[in-house]
């Protein structure tokens, strides 16, 4: 009776304890994922999509895991969600920023391992698929005797040339001009106008643009500046107060003499807590032409008699362009 009794608790003590592995091999069958989606990329442009089409309102996640079977599609609108009941192993995962529309703003893919409990992971979204459509309109104080030469051209942020754009309506007698581009690729964008009198640069303007997919991108009135001689030396600046990036303008020497290099800098304010201004990348730009492009703050010049303008943009990879600040240097002309 005793061995009988001994057999039965041995048995039930191998059942508890068969049961007690299976309960522990299950629980690390599955973990959770958490996720950070990183959006650094809507920043306002001087042309953009109206402000709402500009926001997120929603992202798209889906995953696929070590079995074909292992897949999720999701709908959420926090930042940072989390998926649970995932199979352990690798995990390929697609995530779209949406606007209330359902465009997309922007995508980023991510391939981790789900290996514990919880796994966390980073997600950046830096693509923008799809097209979009330009719409702009400059503006400038017409010339008593001549014509001007109205010319425009579209540019990557780092000033990789991408096309000549046709002026879709031009009146150089009254000083103004449109452009409409349909099916430009989905991103950002350097727009340069330029005004020549008899092949002589009177006036340029650089303007940032961010398209995004089946949206127009507008902005109706962009003044160009044309400058007459002067009769001091000047230096006018001013930064982009639509980009999210703020600083302080400087140049040196205050009143250079005739052929004297003078020092134009721009001083970055901190930007974010995540991004330092070592990964900044500045491009200078002289009458739409670029000069430099690198990590110097700062650009030496030999102003020339006239008015002439002179751009800073400011761009950080991934993010794309996220400051711009402009001088117009005006010296002498010899008398």
């Amino acid at each position: 009776m005793k061995k009988q009794r001994l057999a039965t608790v041995l048995l039930l003590g191998l059942c508890i304890l068969l049961t007690s592995c299976d309960e522990s091999q299950s629980a690390v069958k599955w973990g959770t994922l958490k996720l950070r989606f990183v959006c650094n990329t809507f920043m306002t442009k001087d042309i953009r999509p109206a402000d709402q089409a500009m926001k997120i309102a929603s992202y798209h996640m889906e995953g696929n895991g070590p079995d074909p079977t292992d897949v999720f599609s999701i709908d959420t609108v926090e930042e940072n969600p989390s998926v649970a009941h995932l199979s352990m192993g690798r995990w390929d995962i697609t995530v779209q920023a949406l606007n209330e529309e359902g465009k997309i703003l922007s995508q980023g893919k991510a391939t981790t391992i789900v290996k514990g409990k919880i796994t966390e992971m980073e997600v950046e979204l830096n693509t923008f698929p799809g097209t979009g459509s330009l719409s702009a309109s400059f503006s400038w104080k017409p010339l008593s005797t001549d014509i001007p030469d109205f010319s425009l051209i579209l540019t990557a942020v780092d000033g990789t040339r991408i096309k000549d754009l046709s002026p879709a309506c031009k009146n150089s007698i009254c000083g103004t001009a449109t452009v409409n581009v349909d099916k430009l690729a989905a991103g950002s964008y350097l727009l340069h106008a330029k005004l020549e009198d008899n092949g002589i640069c009177i006036s340029t303007s650089v303007v940032p643009v961010r398209i995004i997919e089946g949206t127009q991108s507008s902005c109706p009135g962009i003044k160009m500046f044309i400058g007459n001689p002067s009769e001091q030396f000047t230096v006018r600046s001013s930064i982009n107060n639509l980009m999210p990036l703020n600083g302080t303008l400087m140049y040196f020497p205050i009143r250079p003499k005739k052929g004297e290099n003078v020092n134009l800098e721009f001083m970055p304010e901190p930007f974010g807590n995540t991004i330092s201004t070592t990964a900044f990348t500045y491009s200078w730009y002289h009458e739409g032409k670029l000069l430099m492009q690198g990590k110097e703050n700062c650009c030496t010049i030999t102003p020339e008699p006239g008015t002439q303008r002179y751009d800073v943009i400011v761009t950080v990879q991934g993010i794309g362009c996220i400051g711009a600040a402009t001088f117009l240097v005006s010296q002498p002309f010899p008398h």
